[in-house]
Formats: structure tokens, sequence, C-alpha cells
């Protein structure tokens, strides 16, 4: 969670409360605080990291994992078979650091795995 988002969204809401006084007001309270919530949890994914998560869903790295140096290597292989791209070692730790940053990924053990769940567009 993106919590200075969440911060922000949170004083947002507290300054639009007021006492409602009908039916409509309170929807209108409700969905501000859906929208803040919303603001608040949505975090954007760079190519790189996008790539990561894609990697590890794909190979069901929810629980079990893969060892660190198993996963760069075989990694790096996967995304020039994807992209024809080759991904730098710079390139690919800081994406790492910034999915262990905002908790998407977890190196636990030795073994990198996914923390957060992929919901996915069937058509690509």
């Amino acid at each position: 969670m993106n919590q200075k988002a969440f911060l922000l969204a949170a004083v947002e809401w507290a300054l639009s409360f007021g006492l409602p006084d009908s039916l409509l007001n309170y929807i209108q309270l409700y969905l501000l605080s859906a929208v803040a919530i919303y603001k608040s949890l949505k975090v954007d994914l760079d190519e790189n990291e996008s790539y990561i998560v894609l990697y590890l869903h794909k190979n069901q790295m929810y629980e079990q994992g893969e060892d660190e140096e198993t996963f760069l290597k075989n990694f790096k292989v996967w995304y020039r078979n994807q992209t024809g791209d080759e991904l730098s070692d710079i390139r690919l730790n800081r994406a790492v650091d910034n999915l262990l940053k905002i908790k998407t990924i977890v190196i636990e053990e030795g073994k990198v795995r996914l923390q957060e769940s992929v919901w996915h567009n069937k058509l690509s």
C-alpha cells in the first residue's frame, strides 16, 4: 500500500466529512471513501517490474518461490525470449529492489516469491 497516498486520501476524506443531511449525502460520502481507498491501493509498475511479476505469476511462485540466483538467471533468459532485448543487471536489480520495497515480492530463505495476487487481462 502506498502510505503517502493513503495518508493524503484520508486527509481529503476527513476534510470532506460532514454530517449527511440526506440519503444522497450518505451515498456521496461512501463514494468519496471508496475513491480514497482505491487511490491509496493503486501502484503503477514500470515495464521491468511488470515482467518480473508476470514471470513469477506464470511460474506459480506464490508459495514455493525460486532460488534467488536461479531466478536472476532464468528471468533474464525468459525476458530475452519475451522481448528480444537484453536486461542489464542494474535494471533488473533496480526493479527487484522496488518490488521488494512495495512488498509485491519477498525474498525469504534465499527464495524469491510473489507476495501479491495477480489479476491480468485474458486477452493479452
